[in-house]
């Protein structure tokens, strides 16, 4: 969540949140984009004519059924309901639905954050060699238990 104060939230992933952002009025300074990059958000369906890897629409990350929430929880009850999916469904129809002025204008097409890998002439474990020194472990210590039975 974002407080009232401005704040730049850019280069982020916001994965399968149920509420990526809530907001507790219309009007914000915070900037969920640096005026070039975006942020990652796995419930928006972008797309890039220019192949340049952000979107070329903007997403607004606060829906009306998150702001309704925010002022009366109770609401968190009807979250995964139909009548929720289709309010969002008219939302990303019908931009003006939008209940706050805070849009991502350059969302990312994939996540922006990345897991490094390990590379063959990189000096981290190999995967089958740490299994096969596991399970080594493993029957060394049930031979060893059994010989003491």
């Amino acid at each position: 969540q974002c407080a009232d104060v401005a704040a730049l939230q850019c280069r982020n992933d916001f994965i399968q949140n149920d509420y990526p952002v809530a907001l507790d009025m219309r009007r914000t300074q915070n900037s969920f984009d640096n005026g070039r990059r975006g942020n990652y958000w796995s419930d928006s369906a972008p797309y890039d004519l220019d192949g340049d890897g952000i979107g070329d629409a903007e997403f607004g990350p606060v829906g009306a059924f998150a702001f309704l929430s925010k002022q009366y929880p109770d609401l968190a009850l009807f979250a995964q309901s139909p009548a929720i999916q289709a309010l969002g469904a008219a939302e990303r129809a019908f931009p003006a639905l939008r209940p706050a002025d805070a849009v991502d204008r350059h969302p990312a097409l994939g996540p922006t954050t990345r897991t490094p890998k390990l590379h063959s002439h990189s000096r981290g474990v190999d995967g089958p060699l740490l299994v096969a020194s596991l399970l080594g472990l493993v029957m060394a210590g049930a031979s060893a238990l059994w010989g003491r039975a």
